[in-house]
């Protein structure tokens, strides 16, 4: 993550989520953003090292510091948990109604979308749990095909 756009366009969403949340309301945003990538990641069965780099680094730039490395991998380990229990499927729609919720539908798919790209662009079964995130956060089709181009273009 080292393009200025995809910076500021975190920075932008870091401050929305201070200015609108109440930190207890931001650490659930925060581990659901994980979620979420780690979702997109897990869509061709393998998290590669950019994946995980770039959960990583978009959590700790929308965070503003609140969130450090070592805390995304106990923050993976609990999505894990709830996707071997719950599914897949079921995990994406939770985790979009969650965003809903949370009035941060845009911020936790901008950032699955960057997991998404971080690795040989999308791919057709990342496009779906992207797509399902967005449906079950309320976002339009038009909506979520923004966000994602938004984050293509911060990408490169």
């Amino acid at each position: 993550m080292n393009s200025e756009e995809q910076n500021r366009e975190l920075a932008k969403y870091g401050a929305a989520i201070e200015k609108a949340l109440p930190v207890n309301d931001r650490d659930k945003l925060f581990e659901t953003a994980v979620e979420a990538g780690f979702l997109v990641a897990l869509a061709d069965t393998e998290v590669d090292a950019a994946e995980r780099k770039t959960i990583d680094d978009a959590l700790l730039a929308i965070s503003k510091g609140m969130v450090i490395d070592w805390e995304v991998d106990a923050l993976i380990n609990r999505a894990c948990e709830s996707i071997g229990g719950e599914g897949h499927v079921a995990r994406a729609e939770a985790v979009g109604e969650i965003l809903q919720a949370l009035g941060q539908a845009e911020a936790g798919l901008f950032i699955a979308a960057l997991v998404a790209l971080a690795s040989g662009g999308l791919d057709k079964r990342e496009v779906e749990v992207l797509k399902r995130i967005g449906t079950a956060a309320g976002l339009a089709s038009e909506v979520v095909a923004d966000t994602v181009k938004r984050a293509r273009s911060s990408v490169g």
